[in-house]
């Protein structure tokens, strides 16, 4: 599920005090109202086992905990939202049930920072777990817009309206972006809003939705689809793909408005993981290659043939990235070969060579910039972050700050799963040029929300890392570069 810009990543929540530890799944997705305006739906998945269990007046085994919502805006809370979640009730406790909460709060237009709080009100004294997340929030009714792609675990005719019915419908999300071998089918319901109003009455406009690969931004022919629908106040899109033969790897499902004349008018993404370990890249997959006459017929240095393989990873697939871990040091030199030019091959059919030379210049590049004595341009993270996303379009330097240790803050106004995209980069080992990833917002990178207090580590060996925020220290400046890079 994603939010209208920025991807979310579903959070793992620990609770210190318990033989088990809890656990709770949470993501969201946001919606227009026409009456109302903009909201969010909260999705909270409980696992029951995890919970301390008590007799309840029914004579029945329940757990009991504490959920608080806080949305900030600099500092200055917004909305917030305290409540006391039951768990199903229990004869006995030899199974526990898993258990959904669902929540919708009004939220106006703009950027929050959420707070979540969870308590188990059944023991004693116990602390809250509080975990952030990034939101914002951005609908027009000036143009056509698309909400928040929300997947869904299953759907059917609402017969009562209550806390899953939408337009209707009782959706149930399905609270993960992880899709394991055992789900087939990826689910997934949205909302499409101003059609009437700006296309006008008894119009009709075309709906495409497909998966593409989330390394490429290519669509994949066989998960698309069409439809065409009537302009309405509100149109839901509610499909599915079977992704039974869909490999592991990363993906984003994509929806997209088209008018007539064939014009983009809306689009939107959501981000999700497969694992299919039963489809992998075999070398039976290459032997019918003809390299004669391409551009990789002429390398015929084993060594060169295998650094151009490795300098690959950074935009590589998972499957790609397993097969050449899996192979390269026992693979001939023919069937390397093979696999190197399907690999461009697949992101210019009409052009693989020429794709290659343009890598192959930015390669040179981060082996300039960020290669190390021990270790090549490409396998630092400044340089995997170069190569998978680009230059970026704004960069700050900062390498004598007082407190803090050499820093870098990468940002990059627009890539393939999201804008505004930073990257924080420090040398904590201050002898070398190899600056590791400290944070970043973008979905699947490393992301820690006590990175400043980390940064700042270099003349305070004990933050306090579990506060929400890092110590004002003299000469600081990471909060201000973060937020506005130059």
């Amino acid at each position: 599920m994603r939010k209208v810009i920025l991807l979310i990543i579903p959070l793992f929540l620990s609770l210190s005090g318990q033989s088990k530890k809890l656990e709770a799944y949470f993501a969201y997705s946001t919606f227009f109202s026409s009456e109302t305006g903009p909201y969010i739906e909260t999705y909270l998945s409980v696992v029951g086992s995890t919970l301390k269990h008590k007799i309840n007046e029914n004579n029945n085994y329940q757990g009991k905990l504490e959920i608080i919502y806080i949305f900030y805006q600099n500092d200055e809370v917004k909305n917030f939202k305290k409540y006391n979640l039951l768990s199903p009730e229990l004869s006995d406790t030899i199974k526990f049930s898993n258990f959904l909460d669902q929540q919708r709060l009004q939220l106006p237009n703009g950027k929050y920072m959420l707070e979540i709080q969870i308590s188990d009100l059944n023991i004693k004294d116990s602390k809250p777990v509080s975990s952030l997340q990034e939101i914002e929030i951005e609908y027009s009714e000036e143009k056509v817009e698309i909400s928040q792609i929300e997947f869904v675990e299953s759907f059917s005719k609402s017969e009562n309206q209550g806390m899953l019915t939408k337009s209707g419908i009782d959706v149930v999300p399905y609270v993960s972006d992880f899709y394991p071998d055992n789900l087939n089918k990826i689910k997934f319901y949205a909302e499409i809003y101003n059609t009437k109003k700006l296309l006008g009455e008894e119009n009709m406009y075309l709906l495409k939705y497909y998966l593409e690969r989330y390394e490429t931004g290519s669509p994949i022919a066989s998960y698309t689809g069409y439809m065409r629908q009537n302009t309405k106040d509100v149109n839901v899109v509610l499909k599915e793909f079977d992704i039974e033969k869909l490999a592991t790897g990363n993906y984003n499902l994509v929806i997209e408005i088209r008018n007539k004349q064939n014009e983009l008018l809306a689009s939107k993404s959501a981000f999700f993981q497969r694992l299919n370990p039963d489809i992998k890249i075999s070398i039976d997959d290459f032997t019918s290659i003809d390299l004669s006459s391409t551009f990789v017929e002429g390398i015929n240095n084993r060594d060169t043939l295998v650094e151009y393989v490795k300098c690959l990873r950074p935009i590589s697939d998972p499957l790609e990235r397993n097969f050449a871990d899996n192979n390269l040091k026992t693979i001939d030199d023919v069937m390397l070969k093979k696999f190197f030019f399907s690999f461009w091959y697949k992101r210019n059919e009409i052009a693989p060579s020429l794709e290659w030379k343009k890598y192959l210049n930015k390669v040179k590049v981060v082996e300039e910039e960020f290669g190390t004595q021990t270790m090549r341009g490409y396998e630092t993270d400044r340089g995997r972050v170069y190569l998978q996303y680009g230059p970026p379009n704004q960069m700050s330097k900062r390498y004598s700050e007082p407190s803090s240790y050499p820093y870098e803050v990468w940002q990059y106004y627009k890539t393939n799963i999201r804008s505004d995209s930073k990257f924080v980069f420090y040398n904590p080992n201050l002898g070398s040029n190899n600056f590791e990833l400290l944070h970043s917002n973008v979905y699947g990178e490393l992301r820690d929300y006590r990175w400043q207090a980390r940064l700042q580590k270099r003349n305070d060996q004990n933050p306090n890392l579990d506060g929400d925020k890092s110590y004002d220290h003299f000469g600081g400046e990471i909060d201000n570069f973060f937020e506005n890079p130059r």
